[in-house]
């Protein structure tokens, strides 16, 4: 028996969120197609915007904005500071040239995580091509000004790192890019290559055909890739698309995979998730992701986030999405596939995972840790009769008092375990199941507290770490 994908994949609500603040934009970037989608924008009205944050439920990234310049939004700061009161870890993306110099100290007072800034090029002529607007000065002037504002606050928030869009035109600049981060305190560059969803005036066919990565642009660009990691190893250099990596065979262990799917195979997840993550644009419409931003799900002005999050609309999306029968989905090369198998009584981190780990679980580190999120889902073949389920973990300690992790089996809650203390401390325990025919069992783990890695650059939000989970007769 399969799982089949249904509401235990789905979150109770959306953890991570893109939040349009804005989709006006000063900046005519060459790549981009907000203005052939958006024409003049707008800017998301702030009650919409409070009643959305007000909804949600422990989500653990916002990220404020998508397809407009969210810095030029007039209630910036109200915003900024509202999304970070919830706990979430928050970030915005901007090209910053024009953000309004006033408001840098309390920019970075105002709670905000991360900063990304898209910069393509440090060439005062290619920078007027590439964005049509502001200057490299123009940059260079409010990055300084941020940072002497840091200082000055004595506050290491928000973390700047940037984001790279690679093209024919500017590899070249990669290098310099990777020794201006540095020079500021830089320490993370991430490269996309170029997108080109929808018809905007340039082709790119320097770049593209049929849609993807041209193989002899993608190799220039690995290459150019490899040399700046080998000039400057001191910074960290992430690559947004696998699509610049050996595709590997699909077994029963979830795994990024650029291709078409190929027979029996299904996709569990990708860079955004529509299982964990949602859209919200400027004017309330809620839609998967930016490869799909056209394919409305509902709209806060007429149904709350939780209804549209487990609306028809939506099951059905997610339906067609993970057996690839949405041909949008099946070409994209940010999803995770798998050939599935019927989930087994045990599953151990040591071992990999197929259909036991539904929701909720991080890729298995070199180490062989698996970490799950603060909620986390599973599906474990059981016996008929009575049975008891055997997990071992580890669980931290809690930022503020004990932390507890509570277990529950086909909504039955089953116990809990706690950690006093100020480590991680190992669970091996046994909970009794409900009775119950043989088949399979869904299980739903959260923990009180989430856990965030010391040093600032692990972002993730983190429950406990997964050993084993077994299902064993009694």
């Amino acid at each position: 028996m399969l799982v089949p994908v249904s509401d235990l994949a789905t979150a109770p609500l959306p953890r991570t969120l893109w939040i349009e603040l804005s989709s006006k934009c000063p900046f005519d970037c060459v790549f981009c197609s907000r203005a052939a989608l958006r024409g003049a924008g707008e800017h998301m009205d702030f009650r919409l915007f409070a009643e959305l944050i007000g909804e949600l439920d422990a989500p653990e990234i916002l990220r404020l904005n998508y397809s407009g310049e969210s810095t030029h939004h007039p209630r910036l700061l109200d915003a900024l500071r509202l999304a970070a009161a919830t706990g979430a870890t928050t970030e915005l993306v901007s090209a910053f040239a024009t953000f309004p110099l006033a408001q840098l100290k309390a920019f970075a007072a105002s709670g905000l995580d991360r900063l990304t800034i898209s910069l393509h090029t440090l060439d005062p002529e290619q920078w007027r091509a590439i964005y049509g607007l502001g200057s490299v000065e123009a940059l260079r002037e409010r990055l300084d000004a941020l940072r002497r504002a840091q200082v000055e606050l004595r506050s290491s928030k928000p973390r700047i790192d940037l984001a790279f869009v690679a093209l024919e035109r500017n590899l070249d600049q990669l290098e310099p890019i990777a020794a201006f981060a540095l020079a500021r305190g830089i320490e993370e560059l991430a490269v996309h290559p170029l997108i080109r969803r929808d018809e905007i005036p340039e082709a790119f066919a320097q770049e593209l055909r049929d849609g993807r990565l041209r193989p002899a642009f993608r190799e220039r660009l690995s290459a150019a890739v490899e040399r700046v990691r080998r000039l400057f190893p001191q910074l960290a250099i992430q690559v947004s698309t696998p699509e610049l990596e050996a595709t590997a065979a699909l077994d029963a262990t979830p795994r990024p995979f650029a291709a078409p799917l190929p027979p029996g195979a299904r996709i569990t997840s990708c860079d955004q998730s529509p299982w964990e993550t949602a859209h919200i644009l400027a004017d309330g419409a809620v839609v998967p992701c930016e490869v799909q931003d056209r394919r409305v799900l509902g709209k806060l002005a007429e149904q709350s986030l939780r209804e549209i999050w487990h609306g028809e609309e939506y099951r059905r999306f997610r339906a067609a999405c993970a057996s690839g029968a949405d041909p949008v989905c099946n070409a994209c090369v940010y999803k995770h596939a798998v050939l599935p198998i019927a989930p087994r009584s045990r599953v151990a981190a040591r071992e990999g995972g197929g259909g036991e780990l539904v929701r909720g679980f991080f890729r298995v580190e070199d180490d062989g840790t698996l970490w799950a999120q603060p909620e986390c889902a599973l599906a474990l073949q059981r016996p008929s009769g009575r049975a008891a389920l055997h997990l071992r973990a580890l669980l931290p300690a809690g930022a503020e008092g004990a932390n507890a992790l509570s277990i529950a089996c086909d909504g039955v809650e089953l116990g809990q375990v706690r950690n006093t203390g100020r480590e991680l401390e190992l669970c091996d325990q046994r909970f009794a199941l409900p009775s119950a025919a043989s088949g399979v069992a869904s299980f739903v783990l959260r923990t009180a507290h989430a856990f965030r890695p010391p040093g600032g650059r692990d972002a993730r939000r983190l429950g406990f770490v997964l050993l084993e989970a077994a299902i064993e007769a009694s």
